[in-house]
Formats: structure tokens, sequence, C-alpha cells
């Protein structure tokens, strides 16, 4: 009996949530545990979310990290 389509995807998707949690974690920004948390949901052009992916992924940081950064700047909030 041969393999199915499903059997192999399912193996794929294993083996990169492996390699994902073996991967160094990047430090992330302590938040106090008094301060809630908030979803912040909005769109942008696909080229522009194309920019945005490659400068993070060349910096090393996460889409999060990013907008966060941009946000603190321009509002000149101090971390």
């Amino acid at each position: 009996m041969s393999k199915s389509r499903i059997n192999g995807i399912d193996l794929l998707l294993r083996s990169t949530e492996n390699e994902n949690r073996n991967s160094e974690k990047l430090p992330e920004r302590k938040i106090s545990n008094k301060e809630k948390l908030t979803l912040i949901n909005f769109q942008v052009s696909v080229s522009l979310k194309k920019e945005i992916s490659r400068f993070c992924l060349e910096n090393d940081k996460t889409i999060r990290e990013f907008l966060i950064e941009l946000i603190e700047e321009k509002l000149n909030i101090k971390q």
C-alpha cells in the first residue's frame, strides 16, 4: 500500500514543528504581568507586507517586534 498525500503532508508538518522547537528562541520584550495585551488588526498592501517580511528576515526580527519598535519610536516611548 502506498503512502497517502495526507500522510506525506502530516510528516512534513511534523518535521517543521520539530525544527522550530529546536531552534534558538529570540529574546522577547518583557511585558509587565500587570499590563494587558490587545490585538490590533489592519490591512496593508501585499507589496508592503513583502518588504516588511524581507526587512525582518534580514534583521532577525519578528514582524511584531518590528511594528512595536516603530510605534514606540513614533510615540517617543522608551522601553
